[in-house]
């Protein structure tokens, strides 16, 4: 047998869909406006622990980690637990040593910090 969609399905798949559009479309128009990239990338600074902790963990458990992960260890044993103490230790590796120093110099990628160090050579030569 084969599963098929209802209209039920269609109907709460359209409503999300419109949900999300009119959020976008509202903040688009009526919300604050960002004028430079800090403000939208950084909140200029000036946001709380608890948002950066939900965004951060709205990023790590993706769909594809909910899904993934079972069917990797329905498919190649629990031996797959390994992954998640090397995804430990690289989570905390980036807390505690690189986050800090892009906190302190205000960048947001790795790139921005090569910016800043080819930029800082070439202004001795």
């Amino acid at each position: 047998m084969v599963a098929m969609f209802s209209a039920t399905d269609y109907v709460m798949f359209a409503a999300l869909l419109m949900l999300s559009a009119c959020i976008g479309v509202f903040y688009g128009c009526c919300g604050s406006k960002q004028t430079t990239a800090r403000e939208f990338l950084m909140a200029d600074h000036n946001m709380g622990i608890l948002p950066i902790c939900l965004s951060l963990l709205a990023s790590f458990l993706s769909s594809v980690l909910l899904l993934g992960v079972p069917a990797e260890v329905y498919t190649f044993g629990s031996s797959v637990a390994i992954l998640m103490i090397g995804m430990g230790a690289g989570i905390a590796s980036s807390s505690f040593l690189y986050l800090p120093v892009f906190y302190k110099l205000r960048v947001t990628s790795a790139y921005e910090v090569i910016r800043l160090q080819t930029h800082r050579s070439h202004s001795f030569i």
